[in-house]
């Protein structure tokens, strides 16, 4: 019974979709997204190539603004009407193995059955040497304890699995990638990030300080696929075959030789 009355307190995707852009746009997270945005900016701003993906679990963002990657797609189950947008599953995108150069992971595979499978497809769409940028929620954060706290309301958004920052690289090294930087941010309750921002914003070295703190409300993480390694193949030495002919007509000279020689001596 109460494993029934909780699914049916679940959102349907549609829902849960429309509650999670409703959020972005409210007090909550607002600011959040604006430090996601800083982050994703500054890492795209050495990022090249001709194709970049965003995975959004929101259809209403752009997060790409300032990248300079020639070719722009965003995908989503639901679809959008903007023509960059691609109606897909973000398990199975419609995309050749080894052609994106940028993809962009935002929240998306938080809200999924099985995020494994969505950093797999990730992971063979994207060139090698390609740039992975993730963002998640972070369970041991504040946000973490309200989200977890509120998820038994009907129209809660954090019908989602909260993974860390550790069980998420790990599963990035599995696949290949290598972490090449991380961060976490928004670590102030709501009705201090107004004031608390700003004075963050002006100290440079607290705002350093706070984005190394394992206690934000979620984590960026830059990583880059790696090229498979290459495992040498080196030449099987096999030991030289004596006859056994030669052998003992070797040892038969050489024996009666010295043997002539101690001879002569005594």
């Amino acid at each position: 019974m109460n494993k029934a009355s909780s699914m049916k307190k679940k959102p349907e995707p549609e829902q849960l979709v429309e509650l999670i852009e409703h959020w972005y746009s409210q007090s909550w997270g607002q600011p959040l997204l604006e430090l996601e945005k800083a982050m994703i900016d500054e890492a795209l701003a050495s990022s090249f190539g001709y194709y970049l993906l965003q995975l959004s679990v929101s259809r209403k963002l752009q997060l790409f603004d300032n990248a300079r990657v020639q070719h722009k797609f965003q995908c989503h189950p639901l679809g959008c009407d903007s023509g960059r947008y691609l109606r897909s599953d973000f398990d199975q995108l419609p995309f050749a193995s080894d052609s994106l150069d940028v993809v962009i992971l935002h929240h998306c595979h938080e809200f999924v059955n099985s995020p494994q499978q969505v950093l797999r497809e990730v992971e063979r769409v994207m060139v090698n040497n390609g740039q992975l940028i993730l963002l998640g929620f972070n369970p041991w954060s504040l946000l973490g304890m309200v989200g977890r706290g509120s998820r038994v309301m009907p129209q809660s958004m954090w019908h989602n699995q909260w993974l860390s920052y550790r069980r998420l690289s790990d599963w990035l090294a599995l696949l290949g990638f290598q972490v090449k930087s991380h961060q976490f941010g928004y670590h102030l309750p709501p009705f201090m990030t107004a004031n608390g921002q700003a004075f963050c914003t002006k100290n440079k070295h607290l705002n350093k300080l706070l984005t190394q703190l394992p206690t934000g409300g979620f984590y960026f993480i830059s990583a880059v696929k790696q090229p498979p390694a290459m495992i040498p193949i080196t030449p099987r030495w096999v030991a030289p075959q004596v006859f056994p002919s030669l052998a003992g007509v070797k040892s038969h000279i050489s024996g009666s030789r010295i043997r002539n020689i101690k001879k002569e001596n005594s």
